[in-house]
């Protein structure tokens, strides 16, 4: 069941992308993350090259920089 997106909901934007031998981190939003961590509910479960793998309340989301994620917190 999907809910209705509001205006109080954050929208995670992907700004960047750093890997360097196995360290892998991403700036999303004003943060820094790296796999595993979480940001606005999310959870970062894997940075590639092309984008962010996030679990969002249960739902697999691929961040890219020309898309935006919308979580909905609870």
């Amino acid at each position: 069941v999907k809910t209705p997106e509001t205006a109080s909901s954050p929208t995670l934007v992907l700004k960047a992308i750093a890997m360097e031998g196995k360290g892998r981190s991403a700036v999303i939003n004003r943060g820094i993350v790296h796999e595993g961590e979480r940001i606005d509910g999310c959870e970062v479960l894997v940075i590639e090259l092309q984008g962010v793998w996030l679990a969002c309340h249960g739902t697999r989301h691929f961040l890219t920089f020309t898309e935006r994620t919308v979580s909905n917190q609870s």
